[in-house]
């Protein structure tokens, strides 16, 4: 299910340099090429290839890496670079995006996003523990769960039905995006929509405002 990406997605020009601000001093880190998965940054001067989660001998580690941007942390602080951005000695935390879900006419949360780039229509359920679909939607979106997935039995409101655990590479809904969700594909007709359920919300941090749902990265 998941593809590697064989082609180099930027040549970067960040920078992020030592901060006095009053937290740690930072090194002069400079993204060289993104890659997902993994960057190539220049530390104070040496060149590092690291794959997410890997950490350098200058002490700083990248979290997360994919073709548009690299998040890199260092001394318990953690920070976005995006090729063409700088990060100087005035450097000032951003605050962090919200994504706003205005419940429809139906009382539901619906909004549209991907699942591994491709496009889908969700409905926010907190009451899912996975992010779910139909057997239907998954062929469409092209996962190879009956290949792949975990078979198991799934409780729906029409009784307990056969479906397959399954491990999807990325899910995104307007700028927020996480990698390996862990998602159910049902077998029959139902739902009509994908669920975005616990499996993905739980990686962020939501709030229910009556009709209003604010999903926000967790940093």
């Amino acid at each position: 299910m998941r593809k590697i990406a064989a082609t180099i997605a930027t040549v970067a020009f960040c920078v992020l340099a030592p901060v006095a601000d009053g937290g740690s001093e930072w090194p002069v880190i400079r993204v060289l090429a993104l890659f997902p998965g993994k960057a190539m940054l220049s530390i104070d001067g040496t060149n590092r290839l690291l794959h997410d989660g890997q950490q350098s001998p200058e002490g700083v580690a990248l979290v997360a890496a994919d073709a548009r941007e690299a998040i890199v942390s260092y001394a318990g602080e953690r920070r976005t670079l995006q090729p063409g951005g700088a990060v100087s000695s005035s450097y000032v935390k951003p605050p962090r995006k919200e994504l706003r879900v205005v419940r429809n006419n139906r009382g539901a949360y619906a909004v549209s996003g991907r699942i591994n780039r491709r496009a889908v229509e969700f409905l926010v359920d907190t009451g899912a523990s996975s992010v779910a679909m139909s057997e239907r939607e998954a062929r469409s979106l092209g996962i190879p769960f009956e290949l792949e997935g975990e078979p198991i039995r799934v409780a729906t409101a029409s009784g307990v039905i056969e479906g397959y655990r399954v491990m999807l590479d990325t899910v995104e809904v307007g700028h927020i995006r996480v990698r390996n969700v862990e998602g159910n594909v049902v077998m029959g007709p139902g739902p009509d929509r994908v669920l975005l359920g616990m499996s993905f919300l739980n990686r962020l941090e939501f709030e229910n405002r009556g009709n209003l749902m604010l999903l926000r990265p967790k940093y």
